[in-house]
């Protein structure tokens, strides 16, 4: 290329010869997915976010309830601060963060009209708000949130001068206080994950988990008074200690102590199997979380095989189309792709796709974040480019008409990875190969191991193969053909 520019002068001889010794710049290469932890929500213990459906007609129809109230009651009424919790919840559970944000500044400043100073339904919306700043990443403002919740839950144990009969009875109340201050605790460890604050993060979960314990022996003595059919106090206090050795042990994955990783998950296990069974949620996210710490580990294998199980379970729990399903798809195709299985990666995370396509719709920004992911995929791929780019600019599309702007972070990604495609075509990059990277290839090994099960067939019918879990799991059938029996009992 014939250029007019002016031949650069070098002042010092070594300024010539650096030209040919200095290693050129290497543009950054799309980076393989890692899959992530999933910790308990516990706002599911201040609302009723958990078991919501049809939120957006439940919204409109609350509205109008709220509407109707105000009229007879007045702005300051307790069930007018029930009906805006209520909204908010199903604002949260439909996405609409903001909305909810307001029906629950509402209802706090109507809460501390209804009731007495100290009242635990204000730190009820306390949380709610946390909950939701959580959600938005306000960090500062979600744990403002939460202990000042937990101030008030701490005072109400002691003081009961808030308390009225319709409470309820004192060993209720004492019980639900305890469960509260744990959750609270809980979330703020949650905070404190999300920062990536995982030392912090570890001392409130071990917290959280001694007043779960406290809580579980309230329950032993409500559960004595005034036994339910429906619902078991200490069952309940049993599945939260659960959910903390979980959280523990994600923390202890995230810091690289896999043996504590490996023990806190054993005992959730244990609790959940022995209080759910073997097919539920919680037991499914405490077997996603294995799996991740295997792919953190460099075990694929274990991985893919606890990836494969909780798609069973998932699929058996939900339906076929439930994007949680899509979810851990997407992660048995980042599994794949380490294996140097590219068709299998691809399938797997075309599956993902069609489920978010019907569920979020096609134009998404979930949509536009699995395309960008296809393009990713196979820009790693030797020879791809072109499938690359066609993936990349139609994520940026969406990304676009969505109303994301270049400061982005999921448009700056796609446009440095478009950006890193064009300088190697044209030479102006190195790029660095797996092999390079330390990966070694185990397509063979994998090969033997699995069958071709992605996407739809992820999981053949006659499969009742666990994942590999670690030592002294349980005696249950999920996982007693990987010689995992005599079992730690945990109590509490």
């Amino acid at each position: 290329m014939i250029t007019n520019n002016p031949p650069t002068k070098f002042t010092n001889p070594w300024q010539y010869a650096a030209m040919f010794f200095l290693p050129a710049l290497k543009n950054e290469r799309p980076s393989t997915p890692v899959p992530s932890f999933i910790l308990t929500d516990t706002s599911s213990t201040f609302d009723n976010t958990a078991s919501l459906t049809g939120t957006t007609k439940l919204t409109r129809s609350l509205d109008s309830r709220l509407s109707k109230l105000k009229l007879s009651l007045g702005e300051h009424h307790p069930d007018i601060v029930c009906t805006l919790s209520a909204i908010g919840d199903a604002s949260l559970q439909n996405g609409d963060y903001d909305p909810a944000m307001q029906y629950y500044t509402q209802a706090l400043d109507g809460a501390k009209h209804c009731f007495p100073a100290g009242h635990p339904k204000t730190a009820d919306i306390l949380c709610s708000i946390g909950n939701t700043s959580m959600k938005l990443k306000m960090y500062g403002e979600c744990k403002s949130n939460f202990n000042a919740a937990l101030k008030i839950y701490r005072s109400a144990v002691t003081d009961r001068s808030w308390k009225s009969d319709a409470d309820g009875m004192m060993q209720k109340v004492e019980f639900e206080l305890q469960h509260k201050i744990a959750s609270t605790v809980a979330s703020l460890g949650s905070v404190a994950f999300a920062e990536k604050n995982y030392s912090a993060s570890n001392i409130i979960f071990q917290d959280a988990l001694l007043e779960a314990k406290r809580a579980a022996v309230s329950g032993v003595a409500l559960d004595r008074i005034k036994p339910s059919n429906k619902s078991s106090s200490l069952k309940e206090a049993r599945i939260f200690v659960s959910e903390m050795f979980n959280n523990i042990a994600s923390v202890s994955a995230e810091q690289g102590d896999k043996a504590a990783a490996i023990k806190n998950y054993n005992n959730a296990l244990a609790l959940q199997i022995q209080e759910m069974g073997e097919d539920h949620y919680s037991v499914a996210c405490t077997l996603h979380n294995i799996g991740t710490m295997h792919y953190r580990s460099g075990e694929y294998q274990l991985a893919l095989k606890s990836y494969k199980q909780v798609l069973k379970m998932r699929r058996y729990l939900f339906s076929n189309d439930d994007i949680r399903i899509a979810e851990v798809l997407l992660n048995i195709g980042a599994v794949h792709e380490r294996a140097d299985e590219i068709e299998r990666s691809v399938s797997a995370i075309s599956a993902a796709y069609r489920i978010s396509s019907r569920h979020y719709g096609e134009r998404s920004v979930p949509c536009a974040d699995i395309n960008a992911s296809l393009g990713s995929l196979y820009a790693r791929t030797g020879g791809c480019d072109g499938l690359a780019l066609d993936y990349y600019d139609t994520a940026l599309e969406i990304y676009k008409l969505e109303g994301l702007t270049n400061s982005d972070q999921s448009v700056k990604s796609v446009l440095q990875s478009i950006n890193f495609i064009k300088k190697k075509g044209q030479g102006q990059t190195q790029v660095q190969t797996e092999q390079e990277s330390g990966f070694v290839s185990a397509t063979e090994a994998w090969l033997t191991l699995f069958g071709n099960y992605c996407g739809s067939m992820c999981i053949p019918d006659n499969s009742n193969d666990g994942p590999w879990i670690g030592p002294n799991l349980t005696t249950s059938p999920l996982i007693q053909s990987h010689n995992l029996a005599n079992s730690t009992t945990v109590t509490v």
